[in-house]
């Protein structure tokens, strides 16, 4: 069986900003050339934390994509997304290249926002450095406008002059995929023509950094930084930090055709579920995990065996890899020994509310590239036997993909899957 069971959203544009590269063409060579953004944490005093390792981005300046004032009043994850927008909806072709830059080509009333996002994390660490080391008239009085969660989501419309739902999921981890999924919900309801959509996460602070640690959720090969994240290594020992913008111009398939619009692949479905079991341990038997992946295959009108591949959630964490590991096989049954599963955030880290909306343009790339991106950082040697899957380990490669899988799963044992099929 192969096809999809509903209505689709056309894939049109892509941004991102990320730890190996700003923008689609960096992101994309360094993606398949398989290349580490893991290094030390700077700019902070890291002498009594457990981990100091991250994946940062670098090479971004946000007046790039607004003016001084702007960028004044927000938060990184504010400037990562509204960068990451703008960049979306150029590789869409509704951005006019102008200096007043204007949404162009859609009526402005049926674009939305949806954006996956954990936590404000920059200027709440600000504010509570501010706060207790220079008194509480230091606290700039916009902390409380980039202290919400839906912050990045409304810069993001505001910057784009978006007037459609404008909404935030907040799932933990799960939350950029899920974004994704309200996302297709509001072009199949008909309320909006076109959706801004991903994740956006800025979590490298010292607040965040040291509670994970201390949480020991978080790797502490500090010797090793370029090396740290090692989804399904016998010897991973947490996940690695990281940060980023990855976002989808989604539009209604009809849309998308009356304006000639250039379509790389489609989002055709999502699934979610709930553990509903423990706030940071997976189940055991993985049978909400399992669910969530069944019905994103099975809502897109897919047989397990039409999919070519599954991008992993792959944490580098013990239980994590092992668990999905094992749902991956429930799944699939003897074709999970037929798919890639390779695990992004070897290469970007965990960007938490982030991560599925990187993993998603990554996925784009990959079905336009007939291609699957590397895990690095897996020798032979190094494979945990539990951990038995194909992980795409040697370097990029050739695959034949029409559909894949792609996994999120967050702390309190949320759950999502959505699948992406390549254009028609």
């Amino acid at each position: 069986m192969s096809g999809t069971g509903r209505a689709a959203g056309a894939i049109t544009g892509l941004g991102v900003i990320s730890p190996i590269g700003v923008g689609l063409d960096a992101f994309a060579e360094a993606l398949f050339a398989g290349r580490s953004a893991g290094r030390h944490v700077e700019g902070f005093d890291t002498r009594e934390w457990r981990s100091w390792v991250c994946c940062p981005i670098s090479g971004f300046e946000p007046t790039a994509f607004m003016d001084r004032r702007a960028a004044k009043r927000m938060d990184r994850a504010g400037h990562l997304g509204v960068a990451a927008a703008q960049l979306a909806l150029r590789d869409a072709g509704l951005w006019a290249s102008t200096t007043a830059a204007t949404l162009v080509g859609v009526d402005p009333n049926r674009v939305a926002v949806v954006t996956g996002t954990c936590a404000p994390m920059e200027w709440v660490w600000t504010a509570h450095e501010a706060c207790f080391t220079r008194g509480p008239r230091a606290v700039p009085p916009s902390t409380v406008l980039a202290s919400f969660c839906d912050a990045a989501a409304a810069q993001i419309a505001i910057h784009v002059g978006a007037f459609g739902p404008c909404h935030t999921v907040s799932t933990a981890c799960a939350s950029g995929a899920d974004a994704l999924g309200l996302a297709l919900w509001l072009l199949e309801s008909d309320q909006a023509d076109v959706v801004i959509a991903g994740g956006v996460e800025a979590p490298i602070v010292p607040s965040t950094m040291i509670a994970f640690g201390q949480a020991r959720a978080l790797s502490e090969r500090n010797d090793a930084p370029e090396s740290a994240s090692r989804p399904f290594a016998i010897d991973r020992d947490g996940f690695v930090m990281g940060e980023g913008a990855g976002l989808l111009v989604l539009e209604r398939p009809a849309f998308a055709r009356a304006r000639g619009a250039r379509v790389r692949a489609t989002l055709a479905s999502h699934a979610a579920t709930c553990d509903a079991a423990h706030m940071t341990a997976p189940a055991e038997n993985g049978a909400q995990r399992a669910r969530a992946m069944r019905l994103a295959v099975e809502r897109a009108g897919l047989a397990p065996s039409d999919l070519g591949a599954v991008l992993a959630h792959g944490t580098g964490t013990p239980h994590n890899d092992v668990n999905e590991t094992q749902v991956v096989r429930a799944v699939f049954g003897p074709h999970a020994d037929a798919l890639g599963v390779p695990a992004l955030k070897s290469m970007v880290g965990h960007g938490l509310g982030a991560a599925a909306g990187l993993a998603a343009v990554a996925g784009v790339l990959c079905l336009q590239a007939q291609r699957l991106h590397p895990t690095l950082h897996l020798t032979d040697a190094r494979l945990d036997p539990r951990c038995d899957l194909d992980y795409v380990r040697h370097g990029a490669r050739p695959a034949r993909l029409n559909h894949l899988a792609l996994n999120a799963f967050g702390f309190g044992g949320k759950n999502a899957c959505v699948v992406l099929s390549a254009a028609p």
